[in-house]
């Protein structure tokens, strides 16, 4: 027969050491949930720190290859009609390219957008191939130029990083 009065309870310091312990364990569990939680919040932060500043090099890139793109469709507009001067065209193509350098310094250039404004420089690079050039070539060079940044423009808008908006 079951009496209750026959069970062993123990000693209250049996009692109070099982449930200090189980409150400990408790403890233990919270906080290390806790930092996991914050840890995921720090590393998810992380990255969408990271893409911003992608994609606001990214879009930088953008309205670069936008300036090259408009220098280059008016000299080639100029030089269709036979009137030549590349002296802008020339100062738009530095000009882009020792901003994409001096963005390519900035800390937080990850590979693919310094690999997009390495595009932005080696395209600034043909300001200089234009003094060695005969003319029939500018066309053709004018005309590349512009199809690159058409090209390079799409690209970049149709693969932004995903995990943050590009504000073009």
């Amino acid at each position: 027969m079951f009496c209750p009065d026959a069970l062993v309870w123990g000693t209250v310091a049996n009692w109070v050491s099982g449930l200090a312990t189980t409150f400990a364990a408790s403890v233990a569990l919270t906080v290390a949930l806790w930092n996991w939680i914050k840890d995921r919040k720090d590393k998810q932060a992380a990255k969408l720190k990271e893409a911003e500043t992608e994609n606001a090099l990214l879009t930088e890139c953008l309205f670069l290859y936008r300036s090259i793109r408009q220098a280059s469709q008016d000299v080639l507009d100029q030089f269709v009609k036979g009137e030549i001067s590349f002296n802008s065209w020339k100062f738009v193509l530095q000009d882009a390219r020792e901003r994409a350098l001096r963005l390519q310094q900035l800390p937080g250039a990850n590979l693919r957008a310094f690999k997009e404004l390495e595009q932005v420089v080696r395209t600034g690079s043909h300001a200089e191939e234009i003094r060695m050039m005969d003319m029939p070539d500018v066309e053709t060079l004018l005309g590349a130029i512009v199809h690159r940044c058409d090209h390079i423009s799409a690209e970049i808008i149709q693969n932004p990083n995903g995990a943050a908006p590009l504000n073009w």
